[in-house]
């Protein structure tokens, strides 16, 4: 499966080396997670993406669930296996609004898109 496509520029958060909580705060001399209760000397740096563009991520989210029908022999609806901007209106609409349902959810704040190890 490709990558979530980012159209925005990444940044580095510090997070547990754990649980990868940034609910951290120092305890002494170390650090310490309010998720998991490790205690830590150095946080564990991830790079981060923002949340992609409505547009891109619906575009994305079709191509991904053609690619999968493919992969496990599904057939999918007549018309529908196309490029995006090809779509009919009506299913276009659909995975818009489920990109905006993903994007605004506080279930996706933002996506972690590589580690430091």
């Amino acid at each position: 499966m490709s990558e979530v496509p980012v159209t925005r520029s990444s940044y580095r958060i510090k997070v547990c080396p754990d649980c990868g909580s940034q609910k951290c705060a120092r305890d002494g001399m170390k650090w310490r997670c309010w998720e998991c209760d490790n205690r830590f000397e150095e946080f564990q740096t991830v790079l981060v993406a923002p949340i992609v563009e409505k547009r891109v991520l619906a575009e994305w989210l079709h191509d991904q669930y053609e690619e999968i029908a493919v992969e496990v022999g599904w057939e999918t609806q007549d018309g529908t296996s196309v490029p995006f901007d090809e779509l009919p209106e009506d299913n276009r609409a659909v995975m818009l609004q489920l990109a905006e349902r993903l994007i605004e959810s506080d279930y996706i704040s933002e996506l972690r898109v590589s580690s430091d190890d």
